[in-house]
């Protein structure tokens, strides 16, 4: 793909601070609608059939960035260096 950079959610802060630091802005990063409740392993959301589900609609996605349903995606992103 013809990118310059791809920022990815897992590194959403660093990542959001590299663009920002390219275009020399300052903007934050607002947290609208987070959430203070208990999260579980993302995994015990899913039911066989909306797993199959999700890896049909986003099958490239998956494909591309490495991602698996049981286990973390590589570093793809690598955090940058600002100063």
């Amino acid at each position: 793909m013809p990118l310059d950079f791809m920022g990815c959610y897992e590194n959403l802060d660093a990542d959001f601070a590299y663009i920002c630091h390219r275009l020399n802005i300052k903007p934050e990063l607002g947290r609208l609608n987070s959430s203070r409740h208990e999260h579980y392993d993302y995994r015990k959301y899913y039911t066989e059939e909306t797993r199959r589900i999700v890896a049909e609609v986003y099958a490239d996605d998956i494909r591309i960035l490495g991602y698996s349903f049981d286990s973390l995606p590589p570093r793809i992103c690598k955090e940058k260096d600002l100063r």
